[in-house]
């Protein structure tokens, strides 16, 4: 059984040499031994799968319709036995499975030799989150999905994830995960989650946080347009909140509820990504975006016909699905 779902077939009962160790890896990388690797990888995410999928499959179809596709994702370490395998894959291996990674708990979770690094392989998890908070009762936060990789080796993963959930009907939602996510390149993870019809709930960098950009009258602050005459002490309100800043002007949520009175007037069904309108055909239909995190997809300008249309906006327009329809005569 272990050939058919194994990724990285090897020897588990000794610790490999280096000539050994070469050859074992040189025999991997051929194509045909990538493409079973890849096989085999895709086999063991379907079988943990079925078994998480068995809980999931008990909840009644009234718990289903309170759960709108939100989800959760992160990953974390599984242990191996053993001492981790050293970085320079020209000494022996110190550990008994030749591929396992190593651990390190800050960072990328990339062990880069030291003491502290733990060998072992990570496991990619999916949970499902409610809409708002106290709502923890409405459905049980269950796994959705699951993923496996080496420490530190996630581009791609988040996406495959993602894809694994909505495999159970799920076409859109919210995906929060950390920075190691958030730091991947965005054709490989912001982008493609977009595309799959979710939006991103993530976190900046303190260096990133506050004025990021500005287009016309609008600036982008914490990855959302506002209006320029905003004032600084609420742009300013994420970066003075994680920098602990001793007695701020207001409470954090009244500087929340204050952010809200200076977005700009566009409704939030009417938003679409930067650029996206004037790339789409005449009858397309553009799907609804929403402008907070556009600027890892197309830079930092928001949508310029939908800035235009905000003065002559029309209710005729609207698709009762929330999307959008460009008219003939524009």
């Amino acid at each position: 059984m272990m050939n058919l779902i194994d990724p990285h077939p090897a020897p588990r009962n000794k610790r490999l040499k280096p000539k050994p160790f070469a050859k074992l890896l040189a025999k991997q990388s051929t194509p045909k031994a990538l493409q079973k690797s890849e096989r085999n990888l895709a086999r063991l995410d379907w079988l943990c799968e079925q078994l998480l999928h068995t809980s999931v499959r008990m909840l009644l179809a009234d718990i289903w319709a309170r759960y709108h596709g939100n989800i959760a994702a992160d990953a974390t370490l599984i242990p191996g036995t053993g001492r981790p395998n050293p970085t320079d894959k020209g000494m022996r291996r110190g550990n008994a499975d030749p591929h396992s990674g190593r651990y390190r708990r800050g960072g990328k979770h990339d062990g880069q030799g030291a003491k502290t690094d733990k060998a072992g392989y990570e496991l990619e998890i999916s949970v499902m989150v409610w809409d708002k908070p106290g709502q923890n009762t409405v459905f049980p936060s269950l796994i959705t999905a699951v993923g496996f990789h080496r420490p530190g080796e996630i581009i791609g993963s988040g996406v495959r994830l993602l894809d694994s959930h909505q495999r159970r009907g799920f076409t859109s939602g919210l995906v929060i995960v950390d920075r190691a996510y958030n730091g991947e390149k965005p054709r490989n993870f912001h982008i493609p989650v977009r595309q799959r019809g979710c939006e991103l709930v993530i976190d900046y960098k303190k260096p990133d946080l506050g004025l990021q950009n500005q287009w016309r009258d609008l600036i982008l602050v914490d990855g959302n347009w506002y209006v320029t005459w905003m004032p600084q002490d609420l742009i300013d309100a994420a970066k003075n909140y994680n920098t602990r800043v001793s007695d701020p002007p207001q409470p954090r949520e009244a500087q929340a509820t204050a952010r809200q009175n200076h977005l700009p007037g566009l409704p939030r069904q009417t938003r679409c990504l930067p650029n996206e309108a004037e790339r789409a055909p005449r009858q397309r239909r553009i799907p609804a975006f929403h402008v907070s995190h556009s600027r890892h997809l197309h830079g930092n300008r928001p949508c310029q016909r939908e800035a235009r249309r905000q003065t002559r906006h029309t209710s005729d327009r609207h698709h009762p699905d929330g999307c959008w329809s460009p008219s003939r005569t524009e």
